[in-house]
């Protein structure tokens, strides 16, 4: 009597082992939700966490304040890379065409601030991997500095035209940061648009 006790414990062990293992191929089997890539948790009630973080708000402002205010001290040929690496605040012209930035320092800066503010407002609501954008902006920063150098005849002769390494690093920064944002967000709401896609195609289909 022993012996059909031991077994049917088994085989109840096994057929929970099985549906466990069919209900994980069926996961693996279907496409990889958007949490996933935007490092997002699953919670204890099976939901999951979307808590919206502010790690991109605060770092993308930060940064490049840090860079338009180094690229001020290193502008380049007749301010030609602080133009560049003021991007952000270039609206600013619009509503104030006839200003001089240079006397306006301040108000410029709030102005990238305050655009670099709302790139990473969306980057945080789109969950964008910290160490993605991390990278790619890095990335962005090097090849930039290349190209930028790359179009004259020496390394010592862009030095002359535009002063100092520290001029085209804090203006590749910039621009790196507008663009690698301006990626991502791109990539975000096109993964984001092929989700709901396949999720009414399922929906339908059941």
């Amino acid at each position: 009597m022993l012996k059909y006790a031991e077994l049917a414990a088994v085989t109840s062990t096994t057929w929970k082992v099985g549906t466990r293992f069919k209900i994980v191929r069926d996961k693996s089997q279907s496409v990889t939700p958007l949490w996933h890539f935007a490092g997002c948790s699953e919670g204890s009630n099976g939901k999951h966490s979307m808590t919206i973080r502010r790690w991109f708000r605060i770092l993308l402002p930060v940064l490049w304040l840090l860079s338009a205010m180094v690229s001020e001290q290193h502008p380049g040929d007749e301010y030609g890379l602080w133009g560049v690496a003021c991007l952000p605040a270039v609206w600013l012209v619009l509503v104030m065409p006839r200003a001089n930035p240079i006397k306006l320092l301040p108000l410029v800066y709030a102005a990238g601030m305050l655009s670099t503010g709302l790139i990473g407002w969306a980057l945080d609501r789109l969950q964008v991997r910290r160490l993605v954008w991390m990278a790619m902006w890095s990335t962005g920063v090097i090849a930039l500095v290349w190209a930028a150098m790359y179009q004259y005849e020496s390394y010592q002769r862009a030095i002359a035209r535009n002063g100092s390494l520290t001029a085209y690093d804090s203006a590749a920064s910039s621009l790196s940061l507008v663009l690698t944002s301006a990626a991502c967000i791109c990539g975000g709401l096109f993964w984001r648009g092929v989700q709901v896609v396949r999720s009414k195609l399922r929906s339908s289909d059941v």
